[in-house]
C-alpha cells in the first residue's frame, strides 16, 4: 500500500472517530435536557413556594413587633431564662478537673 493511500483511510478513520464522538455528545446533552424536564415536572418551580414563605416571615415578624416587645423577640426571651439548677455545670467542672489531674 502506498503512503498516499494510507492518508485518505486515515483521515477517514479520524473523521468517523470524531463524529461518533459529536454524537456521544449530542447524546449526553440530550438525556441532561431530559433529566432537568423531569425534575421540574416533578419537584414544580420553587420560586413561588420560596417567595410564599418569604412573606409568611415577613408577616410574622410584623405580627411580633406589633404584639409587643420588639427588641426581644420569644426565642430571645426564652434563650435568656435559667435552664435547670447549674448543676449541669458544676458536674461538668468536676469531671474537667479529675481528668486534669490525670
Amino acid at each position: 500500500m502506498s503512503a498516499q493511500a494510507v492518508l485518505p483511510e486515515a483521515a477517514n478513520r479520524f473523521s468517523q472517530e470524531m463524529e461518533r464522538e459529536r454524537v456521544a455528545h449530542e447524546n449526553e446533552e440530550k438525556e441532561k435536557a431530559e433529566k432537568a424536564l423531569k425534575m421540574k415536572e416533578a419537584f414544580g418551580d420553587a420560586n413561588g413556594q420560596w417567595e410564599k414563605d418569604k412573606a409568611a416571615l415577613q408577616d410574622m415578624a410584623l405580627d411580633d413587633k406589633k404584639s409587643g416587645d420588639s427588641s426581644k423577640t420569644e426565642l430571645d426571651k426564652q434563650a435568656q431564662e435559667p435552664q435547670g439548677d447549674g448543676s449541669e455545670v458544676e458536674e461538668a467542672a468536676k469531671n474537667a478537673k479529675i481528668l486534669a489531674e490525670q
